[in-house]
């Protein structure tokens, strides 16, 4: 039960005043990309890089884009913002999300991606990138399994991967205690210890880029004391002055302030995103590192806490935006088993509340959290803005020790990118690697290895007939196993490969122990080197092996070669029998036994299939349930045949622990109940429990004291994580068609979040049909 100890009241809306109206202003501008560099600035660099010296080692030339692009683009500073640094924003990865931003990511990075003439860009820019055409690129993982095994992910049967690519979860706390003089003082030091050639190209590497960054402090200062000679009052000269000072400061010494602490942490997250050609450059737990600044600040009077609460707000606006995915972690257990709840925790939570910018926030809760915390918790998720969401330390924790994680370390873990948790600065962040679609296999196999869709012969060896229905699960199983054996093939060489291609020195810097050891993050150098591996979604395969036993094999409505006519015709002309499987056969999400047990032994059998293997750098695979519903509605939807608990070829397949919308679900307690069925201990990678809910009953008082009552349940329950969105299913289709009215209705897709306006067709439809399915109920 969550504790209802007290702290001090800290959780009401911050009054009116002069520093929210300024707030607001910098929201305004901040929402029309005022302060945004363009992501052709990086590239340009890193054209002139990657060409101009194509044989030199990449760990060099990814520190030399790194490090010029510091020196050369100029730091951005609005009239109201209190941090200086260039900002990247609109950066996106995700197909349907925001298309007309779709660019931005690999035109930043074009030694990934080379050159599309389509990109928008100015005359001159075009022309250098241009010398793209004809030319490899250099940063280009090549994987020789991967392509043997083309038909996993042409089947959209799996896509194993094994590289860091866009997640990230550095130890901001390393950065923060040394400062950027004393980690070049760490390196020098560890320069003198070795002799190796691959270790001092290493450490030049990482000094390059702690030089560029203090010069780039530098150019920061000077932009500040710039604006302040040009300030037309005396208090706005002081504050300009003050961040120059900040930032010539940081340039040789480690923070000493709260607001320098922040600084520092908006120049490191932007080191990161050059690096980092994905859309999830996480922050960890910063309500932990950045407390010891605030403290010292309050103790020493120059700070107070409304002072603090608009320095949160105006960091939260500075990083807002830049990438879809950048979690950032409050609350939860501190490495000696205490609470680590704080007054951090409170200001981080109300300054969203206050700017209603919806940056990627996940809240820890525990048995001792304090009740007023989890009464600003659920009043943020009330707001609908697509997140935060909720983490269990008690299942999280035990998830991670059961996978070897110390006590310690695994009650300091964090959420990366959209749902995943790893360790901040002790953990390589390979995760989102396999995205196994088990509903397939099952087609697979009930079709004699041949796919519904493209009429393929994958396997000839699976039997024609079965005996059983365990028979028939006996040799779907075989084949889940035999697909994974296969993608730890593919994944364990693209670790292996990694570091050739794709070295990170920004991370191996943030990473503990990174600065001494001489390896890079990609090559081991982490005390934990775990890859997440996602089973897509849990509902279609349930509700599919139910069907199949009672129509089969228990009923005996149909035998098993008219199933299969029936799922190759698309269930047509068989309407009346699949209206029955729909609306007459229990499904996952209404809390029926039967259906909580198949989905239960089908999770943990995905689980058990990774024990038995390690990765390359022979550590534990992480098993997660989250599938990518962008992914899984433009690629394996269309790809995966009719199946037999109802659903038509094109329809949407169910992702992570969402019931199908093909059919009535239960309440959301009954869903709660039927994923919490599932051992979720045995997924320490993270899970994606995204859930739509019905807003009229959380309104007012009564309803924000039933939402945090619902809360404690679900932790009580043993959920793990748990995000919801508060829709209605008319706003949702009126914003189709007046999308001027609704500008910024956020919505939580299945990990990440966006504005609702700003999807694509197939994407809002989907959002509609789960909300609308949302108000399904069993017909029993």
């Amino acid at each position: 039960m969550i504790a209802q100890t007290s702290m001090p009241e800290t959780a009401d809306v911050p009054r009116a005043s002069e520093r929210l109206a300024r707030l607001q202003r910098l929201c305004e501008r901040v929402r029309a990309c005022e302060d945004e560099t363009e992501p052709w600035q990086r590239g340009v660099i890193a054209t002139e890089v990657w060409l101009n010296q194509p044989h030199a080692p990449a760990v060099r030339n990814t520190a030399e884009v790194i490090a010029l692009c510091l020196e050369r683009i100029p730091p951005a500073l609005l009239p109201e913002d209190r941090f200086a640094g260039f900002v990247f924003r609109r950066l996106r990865v995700h197909q349907g999300v925001s298309d007309s931003d779709g660019w931005r990511t690999p035109a930043k990075h074009p030694e990934r991606t080379g050159y599309d003439e389509r990109w928008p860009l100015p005359p001159d820019v075009r022309r250098v990138y241009e010398r793209w055409r004809g030319q490899p690129r250099p940063v280009q993982q090549r994987n020789a399994l991967r392509a043997a095994n083309a038909w996993l992910w042409r089947l959209a049967i799996a896509a194993p991967y094994g590289s860091v690519n866009g997640h990230t979860l550095p130890d901001y706390g390393i950065l923060l205690t040394a400062g950027l003089a004393g980690l070049r003082e760490r390196l020098a030091t560890a320069r003198t210890r070795t002799d190796a050639p691959a270790a001092q190209e290493n450490f030049a590497a990482m000094d390059r880029i702690l030089a560029a960054l203090q010069a780039h402090c530098h150019a920061c200062a000077r932009l500040a004391a710039k604006q302040a000679r040009a300030a037309d009052t005396p208090a706005r000269c002081d504050e300009r002055m003050q961040i120059a000072a900040d930032c010539e400061h940081l340039a040789g010494h480690a923070p000493r302030t709260f607001a320098q602490a922040l600084q520092l942490v908006v120049l490191g997250n932007a080191v990161d995103i050059l690096e980092n050609a994905g859309d999830a450059s996480s922050f960890g737990r910063l309500d932990q590192r950045l407390l010891p600044f605030y403290q010292a600040d309050l103790t020493a009077g120059r700070l107070d806490r409304d002072e603090a609460l608009s320095l949160v707000g105006v960091f939260l606006a500075k990083v807002w935006a830049c990438q879809t995915s950048r979690n950032l972690c409050v609350g939860g257990l501190c490495p000696d088993g205490t609470d680590g709840t704080n007054e951090l925790s409170y200001l981080f939570l109300e300054a969203m509340y206050t700017t209603r910018l919806p940056n990627d926030i996940s809240v820890r809760l525990h048995e001792n959290t304090p009740a007023p915390f989890l009464t600003l918790t659920a009043r943020v998720l009330r707001l609908s803005l697509g997140r935060g969401g909720i983490y269990n330390d008690e299942v999280t924790v035990e998830a991670l020790t059961r996978k070897g994680v110390a006590i310690e370390d695994a009650r300091d873990y964090a959420p990366l990118g959209c749902v995943e948790v790893m360790i901040p600065g002790r953990s390589s962040y390979r995760t989102m690697g396999f995205g196994l679609n088990l509903v397939k296999i099952l087609e697979l196999v009930l079709n004699r290895g041949q796919c519904l869709v493209t009429g393929e012969q994958l396997w000839t060896d699976v039997p024609d007939t079965f005996a059983s229905f365990a028979d028939l699960q006996r040799a779907y199983h075989d084949k889940v196993r035999s697909v994974i054996d296969t993608g730890v093939g593919i994944i364990r060489e693209d670790e292996r490969r990694e570091v050739e291609t794709c070295p990170r020195p920004w991370l191996t810097v943030m990473s503990c122990g990174g600065l001494e050891d001489g390896r890079d993050l990609t090559a081991g150098q982490p005390r934990y080197n775990p890859v997440g591996v996602t089973l897509n979604g849990i509902a279609d395969i349930a509700n599919s092996l139910y069907a199949v036993r009672r129509l089969v094999f228990e009923d005996q409505t149909v035998t098993l070669d008219a199933l299969r006519d029936i799922l190759r015709e698309n269930w047509a002309g068989q309407e009346p029998l699949r209206r029955r499987v729909v609306d007459g056969f229990p499904r996952f999400g209404q809390d029926a036994s039967e259906l909580n047990r198949i989905a239960s032994d089908e999770a943990h059998f995905f689980a058990a299939c990774f024990e038995p293997h390690r990765t390359w750098y022979g550590d534990r695979f992480w098993p997660m349930i989250f599938g990518v519903s962008t992914s899984i509605i433009h690629h394996d939807a269309p790809r995966t045949g009719a199946t037999p608990a109802g659903r038509r070829l094109g329809e949407t397949l169910a992702h992570s622990l969402q019931p199908s919308p093909a059919g009535p679900r239960g309440c959301l307690t009954e869903i709660l109940a039927a994923c919490t069925a599932i051992d979720l201990r045995e997924f320490p990678g993270g899970i994606s429990n995204v859930q739509e809910c019905d807003p009229a009953p959380v309104a007012g008082e009564q309803g924000l004291a039933l939402l945090e009552s619902f809360l404690r349940a679900y932790l009580r329950m043993g959920g793990m994580e748990l995000s919801l969105n508060f829709l209605s299913e008319e706003q949702l289709v009126d914003a189709q068609t007046h999308p001027e009215k609704y500008p910024q209705l956020m919505v939580r897709l299945f990990g990440m979040s966006a504005r609702f306006v700003a999807l694509s067709p197939e994407l809002q439809a989907s959002v509609i049909e789960r909300v609308r399915s949302s108000l399904k109920r069993n017909p029993a």
